[in-house]
């Protein structure tokens, strides 16, 4: 005959079997939750790093425009530089429509100049702002890398338990 002693430690058993099947049907559910919420930040993680590359490579794009425009502005300015020193050296040798021509060409690449430092102007406003968002976009890239390490370790933990 069944002694009671052993009904009763067979019954502790079976309900002790049970709490830990429920425990581990837990653990099994949040490891599935956070492997999904893991993958679905992975892809977030992706597509800001694609992003912000294609920031960087805009970013790049206008600092190349601005030294574009910074020699042309440079260019015109010595080529002004160089006019004026002919007219002020030798002017009074020139011919009156030779210099008037040099003056027309001097308004033109005076005009031409202040071109360029606009532009120049409007290039560095540009850059700096792609710049911005560009460190912007790595900064939560960033963040979402330092949440998958964090979910890798919770995991990892839970697989301990």
């Amino acid at each position: 005959m069944v002694e009671e002693a052993e009904i009763s430690k067979e019954t502790e058993e079976i309900a002790e079997a049970h709490k830990h099947g429920r425990f581990n049907r837990l653990v099994a559910i949040t490891v599935a939750v956070l492997a999904l919420v893991m993958v679905l930040g992975r892809v977030k993680e992706d597509n800001l790093g694609r992003r912000a590359l294609a920031t960087l490579m805009q970013e790049v794009d206008q600092w190349n425009y601005y030294q574009d425009k910074s020699l042309k502005q440079h260019m015109f300015e010595l080529q002004i530089q160089h006019w004026q020193l002919v007219l002020a050296t030798s002017g009074s040798g020139l011919a009156a429509a030779g210099r008037q021509q040099i003056a027309a060409a001097l308004q033109g690449w005076q005009t031409q100049a202040r071109k360029e430092s606009d532009q120049k102007a409007e290039a560095m406003k540009t850059a700096q702002a792609d710049e911005a968002a560009h460190e912007a976009l790595e900064e939560q890239e960033h963040g979402f890398s330092f949440a998958q390490a964090l979910m890798t370790l919770a995991v990892t933990l839970f697989a301990v338990s």
